[in-house]
């Protein structure tokens, strides 16, 4: 019995040591994990700050780095603008130089010529100059048609005609009544054959036979082909319309003078005979209107 008690108790003590040693192997190993935990988390922090502080030195190098190039830019631009004022100021004063120089050659030139011109002989001094004859003068005595200044855009070619072929002294200026003036009492009208036939024109050509009529004591109204521009084939004949024939048939009423003409030569020639018909009864434009030729 003593035995069995002994080997009992010889059994508890060995399970009690090998319990405590499990147990201070235990602290011993959470000892060892808390210090490598500490350990570990104090590696990471010291990680992050040296990680931080390295960003931060690489942003400020950057920064400098920028304010450097940018600094070095301004000293760049203000080097070039100073180069450029100085070559501008170079320039100037060459050309000032060069101004200088040519006005002096030319001086040099003129007083050159002068030397170098030859009295002039008897003959020179007897010649006369002969200078040519002004606008006014040479419209002296001419016959003078008024031309509204409208039909400068579109009868171009019947003032030079007037002025050139049939001598006549054709003054624009701004006529209201009518489109040329031959006499104190003769004022004409010149329409187109298209503008004379269309329908839509009515109220205006009434309009102006009644202005015709009430200013002037031989009206007269010309009606013109139209121009044949370059490069189309000419119209047919126009067949007179009822709208055409009224429009006659109504102006034979009135004391209106209709006339028809082919082409702008044709309306020029028929001005200059009316106007020298008009001259021949006394009742031409007189004088001479102080109004410069136009066109």
């Amino acid at each position: 019995g003593q035995q069995e008690r002994s080997l009992g108790s010889s059994l508890f003590s060995h399970t009690s040591n090998r319990n405590a040693s499990v147990a201070q192997g235990k602290e011993q190993r959470q000892v060892v994990s808390t210090q490598r935990l500490e350990m570990s988390l104090a590696e990471r922090l010291k990680l992050k700050q040296a990680t931080v502080s390295r960003s931060s030195n690489e942003n400020e190098k950057q920064n400098a780095n920028v304010s450097r190039l940018s600094s070095g830019a301004e000293g760049v631009g203000r080097d070039s603008r100073e180069d450029l004022t100085r070559r501008k100021t170079v320039q100037l004063s060459n050309m000032k130089v060069e101004s200088s120089n040519e006005v002096e050659h030319s001086s040099t030139r003129t007083s050159e010529k002068d030397v170098r011109r030859p009295e002039p002989s008897p003959r020179m001094m007897n010649t006369t100059v002969c200078t040519p004859r002004s606008v006014a003068s040479r419209n002296l005595g001419k016959l003078v048609v008024l031309v509204d200044s409208r039909e400068i855009a579109s009868s171009q070619q019947i003032v030079s005609s007037l002025r050139f072929h049939h001598d006549i002294n054709a003054v624009v200026c701004q006529l209201g009544s009518c489109d040329y003036l031959l006499s104190n009492r003769m004022g004409v009208e010149r329409k187109t054959l298209s503008d004379f036939c269309n329908s839509t024109n009515r109220e205006k050509l009434v309009q102006r036979v009644q202005e015709l009529c009430e200013l002037f004591d031989k009206p007269c109204l010309v009606v013109e082909k139209d121009r044949i521009k370059p490069g189309m084939e000419p119209k047919k004949a126009r067949t007179p319309t009822k709208y055409h024939s009224s429009v006659l048939a109504a102006l034979a009423h009135t004391s209106v003078t209709v006339l028809f003409t082919d082409t702008q030569e044709q309306t020029a020639s028929l001005l200059s005979e009316l106007a020298r018909l008009e001259q021949r009864k006394g009742n031409c434009v007189q004088g001479s209107p102080e109004v410069g030729p136009e066109g």
